[in-house]
């Protein structure tokens, strides 16, 4: 059942509905506490006899936890009440680069996509530094403040990538599908930071072009664009686009793991090779 505007669940007022996943509803709520709006990310009540899925849950805000960096939503507390499970965190009062893509076909200017997309390597360069694996990157994850300042959001298929820790349930093919990763795609078991850092490959082409790198109508094409084809030069769509630049983002493209980028840091030390703001601390 959903909460209701007004209600109050352990010390949370619920002013809204911010989103409705396959997992659970987002709501935007009132800390009665501290005066403050938060994000409650309540699990379905259907989920909750799911011993496998709670697991689940509690590691993500047990992941998020772990990461401290402005660039990732804080996660402030984990709860079990008579409402279900939820997790509270951080509000972010803005959008995604999913919606600055609806505004713009043809892609973002360049000038105004890179901060954001150093952002989007500085909070990678900080998460998998402390280990973890996100596996679902694509625009809408990629939240931002009204001053445009990155929020990585949804680590709801993150796992730890210590070897004694208890992985994440799979079903199947996780991750949104355009923005897999070859070894994603094959099912391998050697998954790891890499195809995080080629799904940011996949979200910086489309916010310089306005389109997917891997844009085949059904799902089996799109599979096999990712694991046989190359994406059309980004510099034939728009020829301002800086050679180095793509060069970066074909690197991060590679079908071979140990061909990409090895880690973020590396892509942050590129992109400052380009010129322009560096990166932050």
């Amino acid at each position: 059942m959903d909460l209701e505007i007004g209600q109050i669940v352990d010390g949370y007022r619920i002013t809204g509905v911010l989103g409705r996943g396959g997992m659970g509803v987002v709501y935007k709520a009132e800390d009665t506490a501290l005066s403050r709006d938060v994000a409650l990310k309540v699990i379905l009540a259907n989920l909750t006899r799911d011993d496998q899925f709670i697991r689940r849950f509690q590691t993500e805000a047990r992941t998020l936890a772990q990461v401290d960096s402005p660039y990732i939503v804080r996660v402030h507390a984990l709860r079990e009440t008579d409402a279900g499970w939820f997790i509270v965190m951080e509000y972010v009062e803005g959008g995604t680069v999913a919606n600055l893509l609806e505004e713009s076909e043809q892609g973002m200017d360049v000038d105004d996509a890179l901060p954001i997309i150093r952002q989007m390597f500085q909070a990678f360069d900080h998460a998998h530094g402390a280990g973890i694996i996100h596996r679902d990157i694509k625009p809408e994850n990629v939240m931002l403040t009204k001053s445009r300042q990155v929020k990585i959001a949804d680590f709801g298929l993150a796992k730890q990538s210590s070897p004694d820790t208890l992985a994440t349930v799979t079903q199947g093919m996780m991750g949104t599908l355009y923005y897999m990763s070859p070894e994603q795609v094959r099912g391998l078991g050697e998954v790891d930071h890499r195809s995080d850092l080629w799904a940011l490959g996949v979200v910086m082409y489309e916010m310089l072009t306005g389109r997917r790198p891997f844009k085949a109508t059904y799902e089996a094409a799109v599979l096999y664009s990712i694991l046989n084809e190359e994406p059309d030069p980004i510099t034939a769509v728009d020829g301002d686009i800086p050679e180095d630049l793509q060069t970066i983002i074909f690197r991060l493209l590679e079908k071979d793991q140990d061909a990409r980028f090895q880690n973020a840091g590396e892509v942050l030390e590129a992109l400052d090779g380009l010129g322009g703001a560096p990166r932050g601390a």
